[in-house]
């Protein structure tokens, strides 16, 4: 249960802000430690969402978004040589921006999508920022990234089907609107 799952990573934070003092000079245990603490504010985060806490997700994704990710310069080489992403906050973005997508706050939701992208663009990323994009009646734009959500999935009915939807809210014909062209 989510309540259970709260209490569970409030106690690992404490647990977790003990180890952090006594290993503050061990730069490798250290960083261990934030990457678990971002861990836990993403999921706490997670956990409040779901119970429609909604103020505290976001609070909880503001405190993810504080901690410093930088890896260590072997770490940076060992990503670069296996081509690999460096650890980022795009999921505490994502994650706040769904939070402020169900407050209705459809302009933070937005600026945060946008900060995720450009962090890690994903396709989960993209098809956001275009329902976003949907919401707040930006119907071109919204068709611009649906189709590019349609290029890594050219059968999706629902992707099609919003492309439909904003087509009709923009009073033209769906045929008017191919793969990469907004244009009427």
């Amino acid at each position: 249960d989510y309540k259970g799952a709260i209490e569970d990573y409030d106690e690992a934070h404490k647990q977790i802000s003990k180890v952090a003092k006594v290993d503050s000079e061990d730069k490798f245990s250290f960083n261990k430690v934030f990457q678990n603490l971002y861990s836990i504010y993403i999921n706490r985060g997670n956990a409040k969402q779901e119970l429609n806490d909604l103020k505290g997700s976001i609070d909880d994704y503001n405190l993810a978004i504080k901690i410093d990710l930088s890896p260590s310069k072997t770490i940076q080489r060992l990503a670069k040589l296996r081509g690999l992403p460096l650890p980022n906050h795009a999921l505490a973005y994502f994650n706040r921006g769904n939070s402020y997508t169900l407050l209705e706050d459809y302009k933070a939701a937005f600026e945060d999508c946008s900060k995720a992208i450009e962090l890690t663009p994903n396709m989960l990323y993209i098809g956001t920022k275009a329902e976003l994009y949907k919401k707040l009646g930006l119907y071109r734009e919204a068709i611009k990234y649906f189709n590019i959500v349609l290029e890594l999935q050219p059968n999706s009915e629902d992707v099609i089907t919003q492309i439909r939807e904003c087509c009709t809210d923009l009073g033209i014909n769906e045929a008017q609107v191919k793969y990469h062209s907004t244009q009427d």
